[in-house]
């Protein structure tokens, strides 16, 4: 027992030690070079052949492509598949090379709550490529259901831009929930391709461990919040203020804000926004997958009969190729098991 307890207190100095020691290391910028970009791959996963050039819009002659990273999940991606093949847009999932012999991911791939890393390293690489090149690029979760169909891309940017904007997001639902600390949400956004968002992705990287609360786990979103104040001057308390008070879009130089109804919808808000008679189809439902449970609130939204006519009959086509079978019994009683307990 005694030699037990002086192990056990001995691995507790020295993992405080490694954590003093990593903390003194992460109020330093990282250095891009220090990446591993060669182990940075692309797939294309539905619409155009990646042999012929990403065909632009016919009617404003902008170039788009879909973009997802980590692990594809077996059922949504069939949506997002068929939304690429509808409307010819490129569906891109990226992730990262690891060696047969390697147990473990790429140092690409580095331990992160949400896998952000991977989004700016594999935009910046497309960035740089002739057959993957679009003017803007959507980036979506896994956990991300495209709602409307019928909508494209076009008329997304066109409702949502500005001559010089960057960047699309979805605001909070602050209005219902004025106790999140979010203003708006990263794991779903539009990118124009150019310098400012360029440069923005190499600061996202660089400077992923100087913006910290150690009581708050979303690191990425702050990691956000730090960069668009510095580069883009994006003031999140006037987005805060907006959302609780429902005057979104809310525009900067180089960043919008959307009201989420108008791009991306949190699942928690669909039996809201879908219970009113004269709300439009949202674009994209976004699961928000904590404990690895959208599966089940997937399920059911597409079970549900809430809604009028258009977001009934626009869920039905969405839901058309989602096989929840696919999931696999222990998968499923797993996503149960924390769905109850989120709930």
């Amino acid at each position: 027992l005694g030699v037990l307890t002086c192990y056990i207190l001995a691995s507790e100095i020295l993992a405080t030690q490694t954590l003093d020691s990593k903390g003194a290391d992460e109020a330093k910028p990282l250095r891009l070079s220090d990446l591993a970009w060669d182990r940075v791959h692309w797939d294309y996963l539905a619409g155009p052949e990646p042999s012929t050039p990403n065909p632009p819009s016919p009617q404003t002659g902008r170039r788009y492509a879909i973009l997802s990273v980590g692990d594809p999940e077996p059922v949504l991606i069939e949506n997002r598949k068929l939304y690429a093949e509808k409307h010819a847009v490129p569906y891109i999932h990226c992730g990262c090379n690891s060696s047969s012999h390697s147990r473990s991911r790429s140092s690409a791939c580095l331990p992160m709550n949400t896998g952000k890393w991977q989004v700016y390293m594999c935009l910046l690489t497309l960035y740089n490529t002739t057959e993957a090149a679009a003017d803007w690029y959507l980036y979506i979760d896994n956990d991300v259901l495209f709602l409307d169909l019928d909508r494209d891309l076009d008329s997304v940017v066109d409702s949502l831009s500005e001559r010089e904007t960057s960047f699309i997001f979805s605001a909070e639902d602050l209005a219902s929930r004025p106790e999140k600390r979010h203003a708006f949400n990263a794991g779903v956004f539009l990118v124009r391709r150019d310098e400012f968002s360029r440069e923005v992705m190499e600061n996202l990287l660089k400077k992923r461990n100087m913006f910290r609360d150690p009581n708050y786990g979303f690191k990425d979103t702050l990691v956000w919040y730090g960069v668009l104040e510095e580069s883009g001057g994006v003031n999140i308390s006037r987005i805060k203020l907006a959302a609780m008070n429902d005057r979104l879009p809310v525009y900067f130089k180089r960043v919008t804000v959307a009201r989420p109804d108008m791009f991306s919808l949190a699942a928690h808000q669909w039996r809201e926004v879908a219970e009113k008679s004269d709300n439009p189809v949202p674009f994209l439902l976004h699961f928000l997958g904590m404990a690895r449970r959208y599966h089940v609130e997937a399920s059911i939204v597409c079970k549900s009969s809430v809604g009028n006519e258009a977001i009934q009959q626009a869920k039905q086509k969405a839901c058309t190729m989602l096989d929840f079978g696919r999931q696999g019994v222990l998968g499923r009683a797993l996503e149960y098991f924390y769905y109850t307990i989120g709930q």
